[in-house]
């Protein structure tokens, strides 16, 4: 019997949830998104520096770092171009912009052509 009402429940949760409208849908999609990324993540809070065009920095707090990327939060990340420079333990690496929300960017480095 509990757990009949514990269905219940859920069942009326749903029922009243509101219609998925395309920023929610979106939102989804951008988790399941971060969740494709490849490799194992290390959490870090570390200051960084963020070389743009135009001689122009934006400091930024890596977040977790992997081999193939990194995720960073920053002020104004949307604005952001497609493509960053940003300094890693004093190494500066290019990186492409995978995904972004208001406050974080998904980055992974771009390959080295030698």
């Amino acid at each position: 019997m509990k757990k009949q009402g514990l269905l219940d429940r859920v069942s009326t949760l749903f029922a009243s949830r509101p219609e998925p409208t395309p920023a929610s849908i979106a939102a989804q999609a951008e988790i399941t998104r971060r969740e494709r990324r490849g490799g194992d993540r290390v959490n870090t809070y570390k200051d960084t520096t963020l070389y743009l065009t135009g001689n122009r920095r934006k400091r930024a707090i890596i977040r977790d770092m992997s081999e193939t990327g990194l995720r960073i939060a920053c002020d104004g990340s949307i604005s952001l171009p497609d493509y960053v420079d940003i300094s890693v333990f004093n190494d500066r690496y290019t990186c492409h912009v995978v995904w972004r929300t208001p406050f974080e960017v998904g980055l992974e480095y771009c390959a080295v052509e030698a």
